[in-house]
C-alpha cells in the first residue's frame, strides 16, 4: 500500500534548490548594504525617505548595466542580477506593506 499526501498546492521549496548560490549573493548584498548604511535592526532600507521612487530607480540602473554587458557591479563585486533582485524584493515588501 502507498501512503498519501495531498500537498500539491502547497509552497514547493524543492523549485530553490538549483537557486540557493543565487540567493546567497543576495543575502550578501543586503549585508553589504547593512555594513554600508548599518541600522541596529538591519532594516534601514524601510525607513529611507521616498524608498519605492529610489529602490525602482537602483533597480533600473542595475538592470541597464546588466543589459549593457556589465556583470558585476564595481562597488560590491556582486552580481548586477543580485542587486536588482535585492531592490525588488524591497519593492515587494513595500507593495505587500501598502507602503
Amino acid at each position: 500500500m502507498i501512503g498519501i499526501k495531498n500537498d500539491g498546492l502547497k509552497t514547493q521549496w524543492w523549485y530553490f534548490d538549483s537557486f540557493w548560490e543565487c540567493l546567497e549573493e543576495v543575502v550578501q548584498v543586503l549585508t553589504y548594504g547593512d555594513s554600508k548604511y548599518n541600522a541596529e535592526d538591519g532594516a534601514n532600507w524601510k525607513r529611507l525617505p521616498d524608498a519605492e521612487k529610489r529602490f525602482k530607480d537602483a533597480l533600473l540602473r542595475h538592470l541597464l548595466a546588466y543589459r549593457t554587458g556589465e556583470k558585476i557591479d564595481q562597488e560590491t563585486g556582486k552580481s548586477h542580477l543580485a542587486h536588482l533582485i535585492t531592490n525588488a524584493l524591497f519593492l515587494m515588501w513595500f507593495d505587500k506593506k501598502g507602503n
